[in-house]
């Protein structure tokens, strides 16, 4: 009998040993359901239903023995704890690198512990940091959806009069003190000096693509003159309007 053979035949036995025993014992292994749920909670970063996961009444009573002396079977049973949670994060949007990267701290913290306890311990705090991380990648695409359409707002309203921060809040339901704060902490740009950059854009293409009066794209973005128009447009062109007609004109 090869090797290959033996090692299949030995595993075989184990398999329908531990059967046996977790029968006679009555020792099921925990649900998969459960553990699902688990899953579930990282991959949303739901912090509350991570708890609830994990204060269920669970209908067996084992999770699981991966080596005959309890504290490195308490590690193999973390570190597959560790594994499951890295998938669920990345699965909610954490880049690999970064959750293979956390695992391995994890796990390298876990060989130091000296008890099953402690084990236990960090094996359940990695899950709730995992959450807590993919609950900040959550929010924060939900805060770049919120920027990329407050830009989409602007764009559309850019020529009717007042283009203010209070109106732009108001259409999204939001505080002008939270809108202000996110945008700029999200494009590094306060929201009113956005505002007038893209004007300041909007009427560099009407220079150059158009050939309606200076007086007139100053009118049609709200400007409350020609004068303030053309300071405006300085401030971020660094020339007037009318020489920047007279150099890009096509």
């Amino acid at each position: 009998m090869s090797k290959r053979e033996q090692m299949r035949r030995d595993i075989q036995r184990k398999i329908s040993q531990i059967n046996m025993e977790r029968r006679e014992l009555e020792l099921p292994h925990n649900p998969y359901d459960q553990e699902q749920r688990e899953c579930l909670s990282i991959e949303q970063g739901d912090r509350e239903a991570l708890k609830r996961a994990l204060a269920e009444k669970r209908t067996g009573t084992m999770t699981g023995k991966l080596a005959d002396d309890p504290l490195r079977s308490a590690k193999n049973i973390g570190i597959v704890i560790l594994t499951l949670a890295s998938r669920a994060a990345i699965r909610g949007g954490m880049d690999p690198e970064t959750s293979f990267t956390i695992e391995d701290a994890y796990a390298q913290q876990m060989e130091k512990l000296q008890t099953e306890e402690e084990v236990d311990r960090v094996a359940r705090e990695a899950e709730f940091y995992y959450t807590a991380e993919v609950a900040k990648l959550r929010q924060a695409r939900r805060d770049d959806d919120l920027t990329a359409r407050c830009k989409t707002y602007i764009q559309q309203h850019i020529q009717e009069p007042p283009l203010r921060l209070n109106g732009i809040a108001k259409a999204f339901r939001l505080s002008t003190d939270y809108l202000s704060a996110h945008f700029s902490q999200i494009t590094g740009v306060p929201l009113k000096e956005y505002i007038l950059q893209a004007k300041v854009r909007q009427a560099a293409d009407l220079l150059r693509y158009t050939d309606y009066p200076i007086n007139v794209i100053s009118s049609y973005l709200s400007f409350s003159s020609q004068s303030h128009f053309g300071q405006v447009f300085r401030k971020y062109m660094g020339i007037t309007p009318k020489i920047y007609r007279n150099k890009y004109k096509e």
